[in-house]
C-alpha cells in the first residue's frame, strides 16, 4: 500500500496560541478530522523542547502517516531533512547558544523536576522503524510517539590575555556548533604568511600576522598560546576536547581555555613599498626586508607619520628608506613636524638608513610651543637608536614666522641639545636651505629663524634683492 505522509507546521502545545487549532471550537472539521478521514492518523510529534521551529517559540511540528503502515513499520523523516522539500526550512529546529544532539523519546530531569539533566532512547532515523500491532485506538489528535529535541550548549574556546596589572582576563569567547562547524574542532595558531613553507613571492603576502579565529589585540602581537595560566603547557596544536554522549544527549569538555602570550607592538613584515605604505602608522612596528624608494609613483610618506608621535619600532636589517619628501603646511593643528612629527621614548630604530630626505617648513602661523626638525620635531629621551644613518635637507620657506617664543627648529630635531647623549647610535648629515628676507622691527617679511645645531648657509633669492629690510 502506498505510504502517505502529512506534515503540520505550526502546531503548538497550547490551544491559546495555536495556528492550527485557532478555530477548534467551531463546528467545521479541524485539520485532524480531515486527516482522520484520509487515514493519515499516525501522529509523530516533534517537541522543540525550548527551541524554535520557523523562528517561533513554543512551536512543535507533527508528521502524520497512514495507519496502514504502522504494523509493518514506518521509517520517520528527520526534521530539517532534504526529503521534506519546501517544508525543510520550516522544520529546522534552532535554539540560540545551543546545538541539537538528536531527537530522544525520554527526558530525564533533576529530582525536583526543575532541570533537564539528560535524555534517553535516541531515535535513529536511518535504522529505527515505528511499529505498533494494535492500531484500533490510533487517532490523529494523540501522538503515537513524541520525540524531544536534546539541546547541548555550544562548544567554546575562551581566549585569555593579561591586563595592565598582569592578571588574566577573558578577551574573547568563540562559540560554535560541532555539527554545523566541524572545522572548528581544531584551530590554526596565528602565523606569518611569509614564513610558510613554499612561499616564493613574499611581496604578495600579508604584511600583518594572520589571526584566523584568534583575537587581535591592538598594540599587541601574538607570540605563543598555552593551555594553562602558568604558561607551562604550550599549545602547538589545538584540538577541542568536547564530546557528546549519544546515549544521554549531554556533553563534556565543552570549553577549551587558551592563554595568550603577546609581545608589545603592532608588528608588520615589510617586503615591498606597497606593504609599508598600506600599513604605515605611528604605533606600528616593522621588520624591514627590502629597500624602499619613495620617489616611485604612488609611494608616498604618510601624513600621520610626519605630524604624529611615533611610538613603534623599525628593525631595518640594513635596508634603506630613501627620497622621502615632506612639506609642512600652514596648519595650526600640526604643532610638531618632520619626517616624523615626534619620536616617543618607547620608539626603537635599529640597523636602518634614511637617505636623501627633504623636509620643507612653510608654516606662516605663530604657533607657540611648536617644534620642527628635518628628521623629527622632537625626540624624547629614552628613544633608542642603533646603527641608524640619516641624511637630507631642511628647507625653511620664505613664509616662515619664527621667534623664540613661537616655535623652534632644529636640523635633526628641535631639542637636540637636551637629548644628544641618547643619540650615540645615530649619525646624521643634514644641510639647511634658509629662505628668509628681513629682520627689521616693522618689516613685512619674516623676522628670523632659530636653528639648533649646525651651520646655516643663507642663500640670496630674487625677493631678497628688493627687500626694504635686508638680512644683516
Amino acid at each position: 500500500m502506498k505510504r502517505r505522509t502529512k506534515i503540520l507546521i505550526g502546531l503548538v502545545t497550547t490551544c491559546a496560541t495555536s495556528l492550527v487549532f485557532a478555530a477548534a471550537c467551531a463546528t467545521w472539521d479541524t485539520p485532524y478530522d480531515i486527516f482522520e478521514k484520509d487515514g493519515s492518523k499516525v501522529k509523530i510529534l516533534y517537541d522543540a523542547n525550548g527551541g524554535q521551529f520557523a523562528g517561533k517559540e513554543k512551536t512543535n511540528i507533527a508528521d502524520l502517516y497512514s495507519v496502514d503502515n504502522l504494523q509493518s513499520g514506518i521509517k520517520l523523516l528527520e526534521p530539517g531533512s532534504d526529503k521534506r522539500g519546501n517544508a525543510k526550512n520550516l522544520s529546522v529546529a534552532t535554539r540560540s547558544g545551543y546545538f541539537l544532539a538528536g531527537w530522544y523519546k525520554e527526558i530525564k530531569t533533576s529530582s525536583d523536576g526543575a532541570e533537564i539533566v539528560g535524555y534517553s532512547d535516541k531515535w535513529d532515523f536511518k535504522n529505527d522503524l515505528l511499529k505498533q500491532d494494535d492500531v484500533s485506538k490510533v487517532t490523529a489528535e494523540t501522538p503515537v510517539l513524541t520525540l524531544y529535541a536534546a539541546w547541548v550548549p555550544e562548544f567554546t574556546y575562551t581566549f585569555h590575555v593579561k591586563d595592565s596589572s598582569g592578571s588574566w582576563k577573558e578577551e574573547k569567547v568563540l562559540s560554535f556548533s560541532p555539527t554545523a562547524r566541524e572545522d572548528l574542532m581544531s584551530l590554526d595558531l596565528p602565523y606569518w604568511e611569509d614564513e610558510q613553507e613554499g612561499v616564493e613571492d613574499k611581496t604578495k603576502c600579508s604584511a600583518s600576522m594572520i589571526y584566523g579565529n584568534f583575537p587581535k589585540i591592538d598594540g599587541k602581537t601574538f607570540k605563543k598560546a598555552y593551555f594553562d595560566k602558568n604558561m607551562t603547557n604550550e599549545a602547538t596544536q589545538i584540538n577541542h576536547k568536547g564530546k557528546v554522549a549519544e546515549e544521554s544527549g549531554t556533553s563534556e569538555n565543552g570549553n577549551l581555555d587558551l592563554y595568550l602570550d603577546l609581545i608589545d607592538g603592532n608588528w608588520f613584515h615589510i617586503f615591498s613599498p606597497e606593504q609599508f605604505v598600506a600599513n604605515a602608522r605611528i604605533d606600528g612596528s616593522y621588520e624591514i626586508y627590502t629597500d624602499i624608494d619613495f620617489s616611485v609613483d604612488k609611494i608616498n610618506w604618510r601624513t600621520g607619520l610626519m605630524t604624529g608621535e611615533f611610538t613603534g619600532t623599525f628593525n631595518g636589517h640594513g635596508h634603506t628608506f630613501s627620497n622621502i619628501t615632506v612639506t609642512q603646511q600652514n596648519d595650526s593643528s600640526q604643532m610638531r613636524g618632520g619626517i616624523f612629527g615626534s619620536i616617543a621614548s618607547t620608539a626603537v630604530f635599529n640597523d636602518i638608513k634614511f637617505k636623501n630626505l627633504s623636509y620643507t617648513l612653510r608654516t606662516a602661523s605663530r604657533m607657540t610651543g611648536s617644534t620642527f626638525g628635518m628628521f623629527a620635531g622632537q625626540i624624547a629621551a629614552g628613544a633608542k637608536f642603533e646603527k641608524v644613518e640619516v641624511d637630507g635637507v631642511l628647507h625653511i620657506g620664505p613664509e616662515i614666522v619664527s621667534r623664540y617664543s613661537y616655535y623652534q627648529v632644529g636640523l635633526l630635531c628641535a631639542n637636540i641639545a637636551a637629548i644628544s647623549g641618547n643619540l650615540t647610535g645615530l649619525t646624521y648629515d643634514i644641510s639647511c636651505v634658509l629662505d628668509a628676507r628681513g629682520t627689521g622691527s616693522n618689516s613685512v617679511w619674516p623676522h628670523k629663524a632659530t636653528i639648533a645645531n649646525g651651520t646655516v648657509v643663507l642663500e640670496e633669492n630674487d625677493n631678497e634683492k628688493n627687500d626694504p629690510n635686508p638680512v644683516n
